[in-house]
């Protein structure tokens, strides 16, 4: 991050966590949260807008999918559905044709012309209209923008908030947005949506004790203590893992009492899903690599490097800056997430495997 203005926040309690967003929020301080899937960064803005609002702020919210990034304007419409016609002519005092352009985005034309939106000078008299209209909606209640997932935001919604924010210092306007991390290069356009001063805050993972208390809140089997404690370690502080790694071992048909606590459990096509979503930006050399460390009992830079990994540090660095795998140490290798090696390992082909353990086999020998 360029000159990054941003303090990083850090707690390892999320209760503390969500207060010191909130405190910041009030302040008039926009903020960020970071996490991986499934951490529950929808939960933590949800919590919060909710809190803002019932404090009087101005909510605009647009949580965008995936699939709707092509979308343009998209985002504009979502954060300015409750904002007239006639508010645009009349307290945010814009002209004709400003109106004429946020209305062609905002697809409030019975036909309008998209391809007015396209010249330079349209796209800066459309973020000047959108500036107005954010600063006339702040004039008498401020106003907090929330962006869920903010990386699928279209490109022109993007570019009319980062064009805000970088002009809203003296305007009663905060941003709350989430972002994913790993961020695959993704977090710099995030971070232009927030005007300053801004805060950064990771949410740390769930301890088991709070792992272990979601499950036992949700509607699932009263299991006996060692296989609730397997999940919430399995799930390594992630409630979204936790949650359905449970609800498959109940589809699975396990009353109480049944299931084996050592026994393997069940990768649930959604985890498996986030995890090879996680696995998608390594390099074919890397994910080899990965292979053979999720094949070996005990992976070690050493033993990659004997079978045959030569490039095992750079393909190793790799995972560590995706969240894929802990730094190394003087030990075994160590997958963030205990469900990884299976994953890669599953997800490789049959030959790839066979030759990942013909040449771990060569290197204990």
């Amino acid at each position: 991050m360029r000159g990054s203005p941003y303090p990083q926040g850090r707690t390892t309690d999320r209760e503390a966590l969500l207060a010191a967003a909130g405190q910041a929020l009030t302040a008039g301080t926009s903020v960020l949260l970071l996490g991986e899937a499934g951490i529950g960064r929808s939960t933590f803005l949800d919590r919060l807008t909710a809190e803002q609002a019932a404090a009087g702020r101005r909510i605009l919210r647009s949580r965008p999918a995936p699939d709707e990034r092509r979308l343009p304007h998209l985002g504009l419409i979502d954060l300015l559905a409750d904002v007239s016609d006639a508010f645009l002519a009349g307290p945010a005092g814009l002209a004709a044709p400003e109106q004429e352009l946020l209305r062609t985005a905002l697809h409030r034309r019975t036909a309008p012309d998209l391809l007015a939106l396209g010249s330079p000078d349209a796209q800066l008299s459309l973020h000047l209209a959108v500036l107005k209209t954010l600063t006339a909606l702040g004039a008498d209640t401020p106003v907090l923008i929330t962006v869920d997932d903010a990386r699928w935001l279209d490109p022109p919604t993007a570019g009319a908030l980062a064009f805000a924010a970088r002009r809203a210092r003296r305007l009663p306007l905060t941003v709350l947005a989430t972002g994913r991390i790993p961020d695959n290069g993704e977090l710099g356009s995030v971070e232009a949506l927030l005007p300053e001063p801004a805060l950064r805050l990771a949410i740390p993972p769930m301890s088991e004790r709070e792992t272990t208390a979601l499950l036992g809140a949700a509607e699932l089997p009263s299991w006996p203590h060692p296989l609730p404690a397997r999940i919430a370690q399995t799930a390594a502080g992630n409630p979204y893992v936790a949650l359905e790694l449970a609800r498959a071992l109940a589809a699975a048909g396990h009353p109480p009492g049944r299931p084996d606590p050592g026994g393997p459990l069940p990768v649930p096509a959604g985890v498996r899903a986030l995890l090879l979503d996680r696995l998608a930006p390594l390099s074919a050399r890397a994910r080899r690599t990965l292979l053979a460390a999720g094949a070996a009992d005990r992976p070690t830079v050493r033993l990659l490097r004997r079978a045959g990994c030569e490039h095992a540090p750079e393909d190793l660095a790799e995972a560590v800056a995706l969240g894929i795998l802990e730094a190394p140490g003087p030990g075994p290798l160590r997958f963030s997430q205990p469900l990884m090696p299976r994953v890669v390992y599953e997800a490789a082909t049959a030959a790839g495997r066979r030759r990942a353990h013909a040449a771990l086999a060569e290197a204990a020998e």
